[in-house]
């Protein structure tokens, strides 16, 4: 490791502590509050801002919870989230916490905010090292963690490390309004759309198509290269909540009947069967790579005769409403939600002329294309954000001494 580099355990970089909920029966504990509180499910990564609830000053007197000065860090050590993330936030103010959560106020020559990106770079081996098993709830090995060994930088390595990745935080954060701005500017089109549309003439979507179930398999079928005897299939987990389909990890199977239909460009594929009412429904249309590919018992695949009729229908369910539609169509009042071919087939599409939706679909195709650069703009970014924390954090790479003189200048 670099020079001035400390081999520390987690402990000695803050001092940890725990929280608890005063009692909901005593009003007085709560009403007129000016304390932040802070659960479990507010640590959700980051810099927090605020806290949902907040304590008086008689629950700090008469109860077990302590006031943690700003600038601490607080992690997530009891969560059925901690299946799989561990969240990290570092809290620049003032708060009490829930016996949810451990907050660790830095040390001496410990920066906050690198102990927070220290944490978070943590994140896979805390949760396959200290995660405990057999439990209702998911928890971590408290004093395992913090017994974990790490390497601590000089405080002004520290510095460097929290400005750099900083900035490119505040890069994400801009992307991410840009991308937030993006969907609305899509949904409001869709609703433009939708309210542009009579069904005055309109068909059945049966009339243009007969979804299918997709093929059953086992796991021991499948495999990730593909062969003379194996067809891609695409699977749920390669379709994701905003729209897209991530192909990265294309399944093959062995044995799939000849008959089993097989996605082109004129397909859709849509959610059939879910855990995740709100999964249900969710329609995509698959890119190059995933023609000649079969979907899983768990969506349907529904082929149109033509691209441009398969892109109206796309759009159409697209809409929020549909969406809702969709879900709430589900049967099954528990666990899995099953939507019926034969809802669907009832399904009325409206038929405008050739013109009018041709030109939806190009309006719609043009703001989808750059809801997908700039989501994909940001994948990148985090990709490239964990690849440097990894690095600076590790000693591989280190941060030239001329960034605090740059750092003044722009100061």
């Amino acid at each position: 490791m670099p020079d001035g580099w400390r081999d520390l355990r987690i402990s000695d970089l803050a001092e940890w502590r725990g929280g608890m909920t005063p009692s909901m029966s005593r009003a007085d504990f709560w009403q007129n509050g000016d304390i932040p509180w802070l659960s479990s499910k507010e640590i959700t990564g980051g810099v927090l801002r605020t806290s949902e609830k907040t304590v008086s000053a008689l629950a700090l007197k008469e109860t077990g919870l302590r006031l943690v000065p700003a600038g601490s860090v607080a992690i997530v050590v009891r969560s059925g989230i901690l299946v799989h993330t561990f969240p990290v936030a570092y809290v620049p103010f003032d708060v009490t916490v829930n016996q949810d959560v451990k907050i660790g106020t830095p040390r001496p020559g410990v920066d906050g905010r690198f102990l927070a990106y220290l944490l978070e770079s943590m994140q896979a081996e805390v949760l396959a090292r200290y995660r405990k098993t057999g439990t209702t709830v998911q928890s971590l090995n408290v004093p395992a963690l913090l017994a974990h060994r790490v390497w601590l930088p000089p405080l002004d390595v520290q510095r460097r490390i929290v400005d750099l990745v900083g900035h490119l935080d505040a890069l994400l954060m801009g992307h991410d309004t840009e991308l937030t701005a993006l969907r609305d500017t899509l949904n409001a089109m869709l609703e433009r759309m939708r309210g542009d549309m009579t069904f005055e003439t309109s068909v059945a979507l049966g009339s243009l198509t007969s979804p299918r179930s997709g093929a059953s398999w086992s796991a021991k079928d499948e495999t990730s290269e593909g062969a003379t005897d194996t067809s891609p299939v695409v699977k749920i987990t390669n379709t994701k909540p905003d729209g897209s389909m991530d192909l990265r990890e294309l399944m093959h199977v062995r044995g799939l009947s000849k008959s089993v239909s097989r996605l082109d460009d004129r397909s859709l594929v849509l959610i059939r069967t879910n855990g995740n009412r709100a999964r249900i429904g969710n329609v995509y249309r698959p890119p190059m790579r995933a023609y000649g590919a079969a979907v899983s018992a768990f969506q349907f695949s529904a082929q149109f005769e033509s691209t441009r009729t398969r892109d109206w229908v796309y759009w159409w369910l697209r809409h929020p409403r549909m969406q809702t539609a969709m879900s709430e169509a589900a049967s099954g009042s528990t666990g899995l939600g099953n939507l019926s071919a034969g809802w669907l087939k009832a399904l009325q599409i409206p038929t405008p002329s050739v013109e009018t939706r041709d030109e939806w679909i190009e309006l719609l195709d043009s703001a989808e294309t750059a809801l997908r650069r700039s989501s994909d703009s940001i994948a990148a970014l985090r990709e490239g954000r964990s690849a440097l924390l990894t690095a600076v954090l590790s000693g591989a790479v280190g941060i030239s001494e001329s960034y605090d003189s740059l750092l003044g200048a722009v100061a």
